[in-house]
């Protein structure tokens, strides 16, 4: 499994990513909150950054909070880190963004990037991500 990094604000994150398994389980619950708008992931036109614009207004609009913190929390289950002093951390979800909502909801971004691209390029063109 591929790991990739970046840095979001001034922090270095890295993603590994998922085991089949664990990437069926989100796209399930993906499949439940944007139901067939989950297709425009797998199409083979368009970038990351056009598939994820239409899909963020269908996220908002179908927004079930019990479903949408189970999807979030489970994708920082495993294989999300952050680089202090150029060490690889585990994020511990409950204190680590405390206070950095924008900054969760980029790496968010980053993680669904780092294993649904779909064969795209490297480089992130997400509109979530700086």
């Amino acid at each position: 499994m591929e790991q990739k990094s970046k840095i979001i604000g001034t922090t270095e994150y890295l993603v590994t990513q998922m085991d089949a398994v664990s990437a069926l389980k989100v796209q399930t619950k993906l499949i439940k909150i944007l139901g067939t708008g989950i297709l425009s992931l797998v199409g083979d036109k368009g970038s990351v950054q056009d598939k994820l614009k239409t899909l963020i207004p269908q996220l908002m609009e179908n927004f079930d909070d019990e479903i949408v913190n189970d999807l979030v929390l489970s994708l920082f289950k495993k294989g999300v880190f952050y680089k202090e002093k150029g060490i690889p951390k585990a994020i511990d979800f409950a204190t680590y963004f405390a206070g950095k909502p924008l900054e969760m909801w980029k790496v968010v971004g980053f993680i669904m990037e780092a294993n649904f691209t779909m064969g795209e390029s490297e480089e992130s063109s997400s509109p979530i991500i700086e």
